[in-house]
């Protein structure tokens, strides 16, 4: 699609709109969870486990048992509530590219 020149009309957008708005809201047991949400929602449990003695690697080892498929230097990052730093696009002398 990239290149090609859409022929969207104002009327159209304001279908879309409509359209999008009248979508149902997606139930919360059906909703996809992105890993750092997995994460987020298994800390107090994965924080219990640390205190149980069981390591970031055997978490990870047993949460993949699940088909959560999580390194354990990804899972300790999360756990700890580390965001991430968001992306700067500036070259070496400090300026913006675009």
């Amino acid at each position: 699609m990239k290149g090609q020149k859409q022929d969207i009309t104002l009327a159209k957008v304001e279908s879309i709109r409509k359209r999008l708005e009248s979508l149902p809201e997606v139930k919360p047991s059906e909703r996809h969870l992105s890993m750092r949400e997995t994460v987020e929602a298994l800390k107090p449990t994965i924080a219990e486990l640390r205190k149980r003695g069981y390591s970031i690697e055997a978490i990870a080892s047993e949460l993949s048992k699940d088909g959560v498929k999580v390194a354990a230097s990804t899972l300790k990052l999360y756990a700890k509530g580390v965001k991430r730093k968001p992306r700067v696009n500036a070259s070496k002398d400090g300026v913006d590219k675009k």
